[in-house]
């Protein structure tokens, strides 16, 4: 397979070269009509597309022609003056010469054509096949010449010259296509003038429910829709269809045409398989009717259309060759009932050689000659028909693999595929074959030994072999992975960079471009770090010798060596990372050995110095002993100048000692090397500390302090005075004052000296009253205020405002003080306070505490001696008689002028109701009054029973009308209502008022006896209304106010009558 996949890359690669050395005329672009239309060569035309600009390269389309040579025809689109010139280049020597021209001849009416015979011993193979589409003109110009620039448009094609024998039927259908849309997206027409260009076929559907969509034309205008059957007709019968053509421009000259190749010989035939659409009133829509003759050819064949314009000057809507306008759809039909077809095979090609055999693969294409099967019977074998590896394998997949371990090496395969559904299976497919070839045996070997793994330490090599055991020709190798010398040779070295598992392969490729593999996996142990060696190689005689080594690798062992002479000898007993020596020599080499179970590492080599001990130095002092008293100090000097060093960490002569204790000094010689140790013991003698002095050292005049010291078991001198030994001591004057404490041994401490300061008193302060004298009443507040500036009363430090406010008897005294702290004392001011009369009561004689509008009320007390009321009246032991709401107190006053008020008592004042009306209507007594009535006559004697607003037949006499407020109690009368005379209702007349009472705009009917000719009602304040009675006896109401009315009706014979009252509600 690889090397199959070679060689078609080779031709490739082989025709692209072949293409480009040719010369690359430009035409001359006189438009569509000027180029080549077609060219056909033993039954197969090509229709090359028009190529403004260069060579318009068609060799991918192959023709074919026997070595005894063909005819081949041709022509141009339509131009009367072009003519069809050509060349073929027979010796393949990428130019076109005079005796390589291919004598056309003929015309654009008739076409062209020439019979071509290959030269003599012409080898099999393709050749180069120039068409020019020339004005004859220019013909005469240039000669015979396949480079000319004046060519109008230029095609070229591969012509396969072969020795078998090619038949002039045509095998395949001849290619169209129609205008290539620049925006399929939006199918928007972008060129000028190109508007009959802009139709396609956007729709085709056939009666059995085929139907196939699509957008303006790509690939030329043309759509290839032949993979799958669209619909089956059975020869003598018919199939309707519809075709829809797509258009973004405005004319409806647009036609839709079809062609079905009814005797399947891949040519259309306009006269007998040319179907045109007929339009419907949609104008776009066209409908087909597809009669299959009764002779149709049963089988797969071609349906083809072509959408089309006729405006299109000389274009008649062909079912080949291109045009500017349109589109062309191809789709497979079925004449008769469709058949599963023979799958076509695939890869590898029919009897391909030395192919290796873990690289085989088959496969196979659906056969668009029947129907979709639903699964292929696939069988393998080397025998033919095969059987023997594979029969009838059912699979639904369209290819199959083999691993290396399903074939053997230089054998012929042989094997075949159909193809079945639910209904029937293909026969009769072909049978395929291809032979494998042998693949080489390849192994990787280490020392001339096969090697599976390598174990090598990290930064050595391993040199790796790998020898073929079946030499087979020539062979490829390829090597991969990390760390190797080199990739395409036999041989190859590895190094161990890094610790770790390392996976190595090894690919041979044989003459037959089979390969095989085979791997080694190198282990690379992690060789120990030693790290380094740290210890003090030159040391005194005194110290032991200790090395260390460090940043070694983890897991390892150790082992120390010791030199003598050049030789190492390994140190019993010395396998950690630390070595010790306490009695080591001078000028002895060491070094360790770290190792782990595959690898080591040694350290660098040390050697170490040994040096002898000096003696020791000599201290002295600076006061020739070695006491002093706390505090204090002595200097300590060594005798040795230089390389000294105290046990304080100085390094200097001298130093100065201030705590007891044992001090060293030791010597350090020009080795390194110490010296014995001097000690001195120096002793500290108790000091006291300094003392403090406690207490106040400042008072006020005529007062003293006392002041303190610890004597911390000293002895105590006052004022350097021995005398005052106390640990206390009292001033009484201002000045200075110090202390020491000392012992027998001359250490002593003396305190700071303190001034002591005697602060002068504040002058006396007085105290005087905000009222005059110092008895009052209880209950009055008396302001004490004082002169001083900074004071307390009464020794309270929260009372301390220059005045206050009192109320309680007592003695007062204020103290003045300054800023020192020092006082001074007023003199003491005594108060007293005498208890109040006791409080009086006071009231109403009746008990009520409101009066009405004229009435009075008499207010009564307890209280006694002198007293006053709140008015102004003075107490004469009477009671108050008052005629106005208000607030009274009485208040009563004792000999000491003390006072006692009672509580107040308010009186409320009522207003009277208002003084109501009385009006007389019809004998009845009328008044306005709201709350409670009471009719009375003039004697003031109530009238029982009238309690109402309206006195009904009121008896002859004077009555007043008298209202009482329901809350207050409140009462007023009316005037007297003089002269009463009572209105007698007739009662002779029978009279029905209904409804009554009656809402206000409600009608009310009148049932009466005797004929009516007047009506009126009589107001609650006297006032007349006449209404209006109608037909049906009723009046209306809407325009009368609520209230009580009285009715009154006059006769035809000019009589009054009364006929009740009437209440209108609202």
């Amino acid at each position: 397979m690889k090397r199959f996949l070679l060689t078609f890359s080779s031709v490739l690669l082989t025709i692209i070269g072949y293409s480009q050395q040719y010369c690359d005329p430009q035409a001359l672009c006189g438009g569509d009509e000027d180029q080549v239309e077609f060219v056909a060569l033993n039954g197969k035309t090509i229709y090359p597309n028009f190529n403004c600009s260069f060579v318009d390269d068609q060799t991918q389309d192959t023709l074919t022609m026997n070595i005894n040579g063909g005819l081949i025809t041709a022509n141009n689109s339509a131009f009367i003056n072009v003519v069809i010139h050509g060349y073929i280049d027979w010796n393949d020597d990428k130019a076109f010469t005079e005796d390589e021209n291919v004598p056309f001849a003929g015309n654009i009416n008739t076409g062209f054509s020439a019979q071509v015979v290959p030269p003599a011993g012409q080898p099999e193979g393709p050749v180069r096949l120039r068409v020019q589409a020339i004005d004859p003109v220019f013909l005469a110009l240039d000669g015979p010449n396949g480079c000319s620039d004046n060519c109008f448009h230029t095609v070229d094609f591969t012509i396969n010259v072969t020795s078998e024998e090619v038949s002039s039927e045509p095998s395949e259908y001849c290619a169209a296509s129609g205008y290539t849309h620049p925006d399929p997206d939006s199918c928007m027409v972008t060129e000028t003038g190109n508007a009959v260009r802009n139709i396609w076929v956007s729709e085709f559907a056939a009666d059995n429910g085929f139907s196939n969509t699509s957008s303006c034309g790509l690939n030329n205008g043309y759509s290839d829709y032949t993979n799958g059957i669209a619909f089956a007709v059975t020869p003598g019968a018919t199939v309707t269809g519809q075709g829809i053509i797509g258009r973004a421009s405005g004319n409806n000259t647009q036609f839709l045409t079809a062609w079905v190749d009814w005797n399947r010989d891949f040519v259309f035939d306009d006269a007998t398989e040319r179907i045109e659409g007929v339009k419907t009133d949609a104008l776009i829509e066209f409908n087909f009717d597809f009669a299959a003759p009764t002779n149709a050819v049963e089988g797969p064949t071609r349906l083809r259309l072509r959408a089309w314009d006729p405006t299109l000057i000389g274009y008649a809507g062909e079912a080949c060759g291109s045009s500017s306008e349109g589109e062309v759809e191809d789709y497979t039909i079925y004449i008769g009932t469709p058949k599963v077809a023979c799958p076509i095979p695939g890869t590898p090609a029919d009897q391909t050689a030395n192919l290796c055999k873990d690289d085989v693969t088959l496969t196979w294409e659906v056969n668009v000659d029947g129907p979709n099967p639903t699964g292929y019977l696939l069988s393998i074998g080397t025998n033919n028909p095969p059987s023997d590896i594979l029969s009838d394998f059912s699979l639904t997949d369209t290819s199959y693999d083999f691993t290396a371990e399903n074939l053997n090496p230089n054998t012929t395969y042989y094997w075949s595929v159909k193809a079945f559904d639910a209904t029937d299976t293909s026969s009769d497919c072909s049978i395929q074959s291809f032979t494998t070839a042998d693949f080489p045996v390849v192994e990787i070997q280490n020392a001339s030994s096969s090697v599976d793994t390598v174990t090598i330490c990290q930064e050595e090599k391993v040199v790796l072999d790998a020898v073929v055991n079946n030499a087979l020709g020539s062979e490829n190798f390829a090597w991969t992975g990390s760390n190797l010398s080199s990739s395409n040779t036999s041989t190859t070295t590895f190094t161990g960079s890094s610790a770790g598992i390392f996976t190595l392969y090894v690919s041979v490729d044989n003459a037959s471009n089979c390969s095989n593999t085979d791997s080694v996996v190198v282990v690379v142990k992690e060789k120990p770090t030693a790290g380094e060696t740290s210890g003090n190689i030159e040391i005194c005689s005194n110290e032991a010798l200790s090395l260390q080594v460090f940043d070694f690798s983890a897991g390892v062992n150790f082992q120390w060596q010791r030199k003598s002479g050049s030789t190492w000898f390994d140190i019993s007993r010395a396998t950690s990372d630390i070595y010790e020596d306490s009695n080591p020599l001078s000028g002895v080499s060491y070094r360790v050995i770290v190792s782990n179970e595959f690898c080591s590492d040694t350290t660098a080599e040390v050697s170490i110095e040994v040096y002898d001990l000096s003696v020791a130095p000599n201290i002295s002092s600076n006061t020739g002993s070695f006491s002093f008293c706390s505090g204090d100090s002595i200097t300590l000097t060594s005798d040795i100048t230089n390389n000294v060093a105290w046990s304080t960490g100085s390094t200097d002569v001298e130093i100065v000692v201030k705590a007891a204790g044992e001090y060293t000094v030791s010597y350090t010689d020009a080795n390194g090397c110490p010296a014995d140790t001097a000690t001195v013991d120096v002793i500290e003698n108790a000091t006291p500390s300094k003392p403090v002095i406690t207490g106040d050292l400042a008072f006020c005049d005529g007062a003293f302090t006392t002041l303190s010291v610890n004597d911390q078991g000293f002895n105590v001198a006052w004022m350097d005075d021995e005398a005052n030994n106390s640990s206390s001591y009292t001033v009484a004057e201002a000045g200075s004052v110090f202390v020491k404490l000392f012992n027998d041994l001359g250490c002593e401490a003396i305190s700071d000296t303190l001034d002591i300061t005697v602060n002068a008193n504040p002058a006396k302060p007085t105290i005087s009253t905000s009222l005059p004298g110092t008895s009052f009443c209880e209950g009055v507040s008396v302001e004490l205020i004082t002169d001083a500036d900074s004071l307390i009363w009464n020794n309270d430090a929260n009372v301390n405002t220059s005045s206050i406010m009192v109320d309680q008897a007592g003695s007062y005294y204020v103290t003045a003080l300054n800023d020192a702290g020092c006082s001074t004392n007023s003199d003491t001011l005594d108060l007293s306070f005498t208890e109040l009369p006791a409080q009086p009561s006071i009231g109403t004689l009746s008990g009520n505490e409101a009066l009405c509008d004229g009435d009075s009320l008499v207010l009564i007390t307890d209280a006694t001696g002198d007293a006053v009321w709140s008015t102004g009246a003075d107490f004469d032991g009477n009671n108050l008689t008052i005629f106005d709401g208000g607030k009274y107190t009485i208040t009563v006053v004792d000999a000491m002028g003390c006072e006692a008020t009672s509580d107040t008592l308010e009186i409320i004042k009522n207003d009277l109701p208002e003084k109501p009306l009385v009006i007389s209507q019809a004998g009845d007594l009328l008044t306005n009054a709201r709350g409670l009535i009471q009719w009375f006559r003039t004697d003031g004697t109530p009238v029982v029973g009238e309690t109402k607003q309206v006195f009904e037949d009121a008896p002859d006499g004077s009555y007043y009308v008298e209202v009482t407020d329901e809350i207050t109690g409140c009462k007023n009368r009316s005037d007297i209502a003089t002269g009463i005379f009572g209105y007698k209702r007739n009662t002779a007349v029978e009279a029905v008022l209904y409804p009554n009472p009656v809402n206000a705009g409600t009608k009310v009917f009148v049932e009466i006896e005797v004929k009516i000719d007047q009506l009126r009602l009589l107001s609650p304040s006297g006032v007349a209304i006449p209404v209006v009675l109608e037909e049906d006896s009723s009046f209306a109401t809407d325009r009368l106010a609520p209230g009580l009315y009285l009715i009154e009706a006059k006769t035809k014979d000019g009589a009054n009558i009364h006929l009740g009252k009437l209440t209108i509600i609202r």
